[in-house]
């Protein structure tokens, strides 16, 4: 029985061959596998083995030429006409996070709001990154993107890696903010206030602040979110 996943590089088209090449020294899977180029940038990738399957899916984020390459299980609802699959694992960052906050628990709650947590990064799981906090999390690129959290009542910058082209004044994958038409729009006299998301974070007063606690998750105007910008460095 061969197990199937759906994969496209997001932001780039590179050819069969050599996109074969890349991933199958990425993935250093047990068994061979199947690649099927379908349409629109998607590939289909067969697996003899389980266990290759469930890799391929779960120690992402995979990127290649500096861009996402997305991964997801083949269903029957699959349609390879959309630009790019909804749900993507992608690297985030918290730049700056104060340091008390290093800590995994409350690093896995504040994740927690952007999307699922896949894995914290390393060096931040035991304490070595000072600057930022990394971990990887799915997010979905058709919903607003939130680009700032508040925490203890001091606005908290996310910082997205390998993601060049998010709006962060409406919060949307797909386009910058330069080009963006809802923005143009407003510039233009329409009063129409759509936003990205931000999101709200109260820490308890304990000694050892082990907790988070969500208060509540609101849309900010536009011009709000406008001054954050997605980042583009790093990355495994």
């Amino acid at each position: 029985m061969e197990h199937i996943v759906v994969i496209k590089l997001l932001g780039r088209n590179i050819g069969y061959a050599t996109l074969q090449n890349r991933i199958h020294s990425q993935w250093q899977l047990s068994q061979p596998f199947r690649l099927m180029d379908i349409e629109n940038g998607y590939y289909l990738a067969k697996f003899r083995n389980p266990g290759d399957c469930e890799k391929v899916l779960s120690q992402g984020p995979w990127i290649i030429y500096g861009q996402y390459l997305t991964v997801q299980p083949w269903s029957v609802d699959f349609n390879p006409l959309k630009p790019y699959p909804n749900m993507v694992m992608a690297w985030i960052r918290f730049p700056r996070l104060p340091g008390h906050m290093y800590k995994r628990k409350i690093l896995w709650e504040i994740g927690g709001m952007i999307g699922r947590v896949a894995k914290l990064d390393f060096n931040t799981d035991n304490g070595v990154r000072g600057r930022f906090a990394r971990m990887a999390v799915y997010v979905n690129l058709g919903e607003a993107l939130i680009s700032q959290v508040l925490i203890n009542g001091v606005l908290q910058r996310i910082e997205y890696e390998y993601l060049p082209t998010v709006c962060f004044s409406y919060g949307h994958y797909g386009h910058s903010q330069d080009i963006c038409p809802k923005l143009m729009n407003v510039q233009q006299g329409d009063k129409e206030n759509s936003a990205g998301t931000e999101v709200v974070f109260k820490e308890p007063n304990t000694l050892e602040g082990k907790q988070v606690e969500r208060l509540t998750h609101k849309n900010s105007m536009g011009r709000r979110n406008s001054s954050s910008t997605a980042g583009t460095n790093g990355g495994k």
